[in-house]
């Protein structure tokens, strides 16, 4: 890192910026020494005209991409190279482009699609309060104010609090889905498929002791005596099979002196198949 990038870093920081934004500004400036082969600070105002009418007409980049790099750029000069006076003559502007509203009968069809529950209403939420995608997945159940029908947002873009409105729709499925949550502070995001949420509470079936199950019993029955097995071309497996069933794992126990009925992966083989 030459020192001043770091310094612009440092002035950015100071500024109190966004690390997104500092990303964007700093790219800008590398951009602008790229594009003529030379430190920033050696270029002069007309080459950068230039070099923003060359984003403009050659690369055609949007409006709000090319108001970024001229923040950033006049950020750079007179931040950081201390030319107060530094104008670029060129004025931002935006696009007159209007986003295209769903209508209600492509909402209801988006929603129904959804065959979870919690994934419909996270899509409820998104949507009916014009939330961001890093502000839904931080909502938690204090949040929902239902007596005002407002959502409280903290640490927006920004990192400012807001408030957006409550549909009733949105308020009675909530109320409707009443899933037990361990705090009033736990995030309400839905669960991803395909993966397991793993509690403290959570209470697992213990196995029971080796000498109740009825394959150690079977084994410890002197009369029985179960018939030799089928063995695959391996010489040890059951025909079929590569490899231990899941079943045999557990059995594969050398006998120790202190629980001398376990049993081993041979005498499990034989077990199992004389069950079955």
């Amino acid at each position: 890192m030459t020192p001043l990038r770091a310094k612009m870093i440092r002035e950015l920081a100071l500024h109190r910026k966004a690390p997104k934004t500092i990303e964007a500004y700093v790219t800008a400036v590398a951009q602008l020494g790229k594009f003529y082969g030379r430190s920033p600070e050696k270029i002069s105002l007309e080459e950068i005209r230039d070099f923003v009418h060359h984003l403009i007409t050659v690369q055609k980049v949007a409006y709000s991409t090319c108001n970024q790099k001229l923040a950033g750029i006049r950020f750079f000069y007179r931040e950081v190279l201390g030319e107060q006076d530094f104008q670029l003559r060129i004025p931002a502007k935006r696009s007159g482009r209007l986003p295209e509203p769903l209508s209600r009968s492509e909402i209801a069809r988006l929603l129904e699609a959804t065959s979870n529950t919690k994934h419909r209403m996270l899509l409820m939420t998104t949507y009916g309060g014009g939330l961001r995608v890093s502000e839904v997945v931080r909502l938690k159940p204090r949040d929902i104010h239902a007596e005002r029908m407002l959502i409280r947002v903290e640490q927006g873009k920004g990192h400012k609090d807001r408030y957006t409105l409550l549909s009733p729709r949105l308020l009675e499925e909530l109320r409707a889905d009443r899933r037990p949550l361990r705090s009033a502070s736990a995030p309400i995001t839905p669960q991803l498929p395909g993966r397991r949420c793993v509690r403290e509470s959570t209470t697992f079936r213990q196995r029971p002791p080796i000498a109740s199950r009825p394959t150690a019993r079977l084994i410890q029955s002197p009369s029985s005596k179960p018939p030799a097995p089928r063995l695959s071309s391996t010489g040890f497996y059951p025909a079929g099979f590569r490899s231990p069933p899941r079943s045999w794992r557990h059995l594969s126990r050398e006998p120790t002196r202190q629980n001398p009925t376990r049993c081993t992966v041979v005498q499990a083989v034989a077990a199992t198949l004389a069950r079955g």
